[in-house]
């Protein structure tokens, strides 16, 4: 018989600091997330450092195609995202190059580029309903998602399009299961309309992040979003069918459907990427393996990216 033993072992870890070393800016937003752009802005500081950062020193500069883009400072404003953001409504064409900088006077300034991508391209959706066995059951896996609940049917979306063959290009899908709700307020009754994120088989599509986790609060509005991403290096301007597998309630008239087809640039590719590989590496937990995450600001840290306008469509069995 063979015993193991668990020898846990304690070291002391010295962390040397640059006292010369004055923080940095964080910029994190996502342009192109619903109806709003938001430019989330934060600071960090040394190990050790007793001095706080006045956040409301901080500007934020927006560029589009080199031209100034007004942005409001939140400040209550909306109570969608944080006070410390700044936001426009402004809308971005695909091809747009957008420049952000933030600067604070006791912080060195923070800059990073993206570039708005060409929208979705033209598309074919086919639905069925179809039984899953216990494997694929198990796959469904994705926190704060509509589970399955036992269910043992579900609707199987096949999405074919064409790549362009011309660029490396990143896409994304989010499906959802809309809902009405009815909530007791000052003793009469409102129907609200609701949207919840749906999981889906993790076998076929591994990359299967929250959009939160990625761009923090500059993703506050879409916090439970979660995201199918696949990129074309597998299919590069070819014809493809990606099918997506979700839970179904058929005759529950109270439930609609309906998904998101996304076109990613580069810079939110690597930031999901990322963001994906670290969340799925159990090694870190032991110390070994560390996946960094990605950051596209110069001076400063976070990430700056854009998607395509959202094309919406209800999912009709």
């Amino acid at each position: 018989m063979t015993f193991l033993a668990a020898i846990s072992c304690e070291y002391e870890i010295e962390i040397r600091t640059d006292p010369d070393e004055t923080g940095r800016i964080l910029i994190q937003s996502l342009a192109g997330l619903g109806d709003t752009t938001v430019v989330y802005v934060d600071a960090t500081l040394p190990v050790g450092s007793p001095d706080t950062v006045d956040l409301g020193l901080m500007r934020v500069r927006l560029k589009a195609d080199g031209k100034d883009v007004f942005l409001h400072r939140n400040h209550g404003v909306s109570r969608t995202f944080p006070d410390e953001a700044f936001f426009t409504t402004e809308k971005f064409e695909p091809g747009c190059r957008l420049d952000v900088e933030a600067s604070h006077p006791e912080l060195p300034s923070a800059k990073a580029s993206t570039v708005v991508p060409d929208a979705f391209p033209d598309y074919i959706v086919e639905l069925d309903e179809v039984d899953i066995d216990l494997g694929q059951y198990l796959a469904m896996s994705a926190p704060n998602s509509g589970g399955w609940m036992g269910n043992p049917e579900a609707m199987r979306v096949r999405l074919t399009f064409t790549d362009d063959p011309s660029s490396r290009d990143y896409y994304a899908v989010w499906i959802f299961r809309g809902y009405y709700g009815v909530y007791d307020r000052a003793e009469y009754f409102v129907n609200h309309k609701s949207y919840q994120s749906l999981s889906v088989n993790m076998d076929s599509h591994p990359m299967l992040v929250q959009l939160f986790y990625t761009f923090g609060d500059a993703a506050y509005m879409r916090s439970h979003a979660c995201l199918v991403a696949f990129s074309d290096v597998d299919f590069d301007g070819e014809k493809v069918t990606k099918e997506f597998l979700v839970p179904y309630y058929p005759g529950d008239k109270k439930y609609t459907y309906h998904m998101d087809l996304i076109r990613m640039s580069p810079e939110c590719w690597r930031c999901v990427e990322a963001d994906f590989n670290m969340i799925m590496n159990d090694f870190a937990e032991y110390g070994q393996a560390a996946i960094y995450p990605y950051t596209n600001v110069i001076g400063g840290i976070g990430a700056f990216g854009a998607i395509s306008p959202i094309t919406s469509m209800d999912l009709v069995m």
